[in-house]
């Protein structure tokens, strides 16, 4: 608790709690993690567990994860194409999707500005 607060008052208004559901589970901290974001007066963002930027890359992350758990790269799984990045009118889309995010005020809103605030810089080493 004391280091949220340090970081509250480090970043401010800056500073975001994540909220994810995961195959649509509610975490069993949730509630918990709402009320103290609620009591600190920190952001509530709604998250979306990605593993890359684009949908089309979801195979190639499936192939990398088979390799590193030394599974044959014939025994994949079907491609599971929702975890990436959702681009700012994605989010929006997705909000129809997402009943549960209207259950905690502007958490949709705060993801939308993160995602348009966003500056991804790459460099690649060859």
């Amino acid at each position: 608790m004391n280091e949220i607060k340090l970081m509250k008052e480090i970043f401010n208004d800056c500073l975001y709690i994540g909220i994810t559901r995961t195959c649509n589970t509610r975490h069993y901290a949730e509630q918990n993690i709402q009320e103290l974001a609620t009591s600190l007066g920190i952001h509530i963002a709604a998250l979306n567990e990605s593993y890359c930027l684009q949908k089309e890359d979801a195979y190639a992350y499936e192939v990398i994860t088979a390799i590193a758990e030394g599974k044959k790269l014939g025994s994949l799984e079907p491609e599971d194409v929702s975890k990436y990045l959702p681009l700012p009118v994605e989010a929006m889309v997705l909000e129809t999707k997402l009943a549960w995010l209207i259950t905690v005020n502007n958490i949709l809103e705060a993801v939308i500005s993160i995602l348009e605030n966003i500056k991804l810089i790459c460099r690649f080493i060859h």
